[in-house]
């Protein structure tokens, strides 16, 4: 278990704060190994600093692009002000597991970690950057295995996803990060994808995490800026089919970039990026 609670925040100055308190109570309630890799410490990229790696079993290279330690430094004070207006204590995890236990959609307990115009024009649409402290301080990751590569970008923000991808770049000394699978940041919200962290970090395939149904994501200027100026031809992954992700395999947009969609075969299924089918696609693909 990764994850950044309030006690891993710096003290001079994290997800909003019960949330981050139900969570972090969950994890000690049930002993699990939380940020080990590092020696229980926050995950995380000092800031100025050299993105640091994290070697798995089995041969997994995983480099820490975000949180930096400015991102961390400006939730806390959310943090700490969303958790007095749900009367908790920060970091008072013994007091958040019996408040979790009281709200209803968060029982069962153990389900809980459980256009008009151009392409172009739209992918121009001036949209304002998402400001989140929250979202900004989203641990955020590169994995890499035997030539294979995946960004997972949380629900990261512009500046601090542009100034991660600066420090691997500059680490490596490349002018761009190309990997097979790239997670768009906040399920696709035209705040968080932007024309220069879609340039910064090409793919092979795009995944899109959302079923739309709360903020109607993924926004269309967000995917028009992955086809206008990301890899040509590739393949955009849904994990639902609804009325933001279906238009997205129009006959003439298909056409116009080469690119391919992929959505679940059934509602309650995933997509299989291996392979491109359904989660349930039966060749053990995880």
């Amino acid at each position: 278990m990764w994850f950044n609670g309030y006690q891993h925040l710096p003290s001079d100055d994290h997800l909003a704060g019960p949330h981050g308190e139900y969570l972090s109570a969950l994890i000690e309630h049930r002993g699990l190994s939380w940020n080990s890799c590092f020696g229980g410490a926050a995950v995380r990229r000092p800031t100025g600093g050299l993105p640091p790696t994290v070697q798995l079993d089995e041969g997994m290279t995983i480099t820490v692009l975000g949180p930096s330690d400015r991102e961390l430094a400006a939730l806390r004070p959310v943090w700490e002000q969303e958790c007095r207006r749900a009367g908790l204590l920060p970091g008072d995890t013994r007091a958040a597991l019996p408040v979790l236990q009281q709200i209803p959609k968060y029982n069962p307990m153990d389900s809980y970690l459980g256009a008009g115009g151009t392409l172009r024009a739209l992918a121009e649409t001036t949209t304002t950057s998402d400001d989140s402290a929250t979202n900004a301080s989203s641990i955020t990751l590169l994995l890499e295995r035997d030539g294979s590569s995946v960004l997972l970008t949380g629900d990261a923000t512009p500046e601090p996803l542009g100034n991660a991808l600066d420090a691997v770049l500059a680490q490596r000394g490349a002018a761009t990060l190309h990997v097979d699978v790239y997670k768009l940041p906040h399920h696709g919200s035209a705040r968080n994808v932007t024309r220069d962290t879609v340039e910064r970090a090409t793919a092979e395939t795009y995944l899109v995490s959302t079923d739309g149904s709360f903020f109607r994501h993924p926004d269309q200027a967000a995917i028009a800026r992955v086809l206008e100026y990301g890899t040509r031809g590739s393949t955009l992954a849904f994990n639902h089919r609804t009325e933001t992700t279906s238009p997205w395999e129009a006959p003439p947009l298909l056409g116009a970039y080469q690119h391919r969609v992929v959505y679940p075969e059934r509602a309650s299924d995933g997509v299989c990026i291996v392979c491109r089918r359904s989660w349930g696609c039966g060749l053990g693909h995880a």
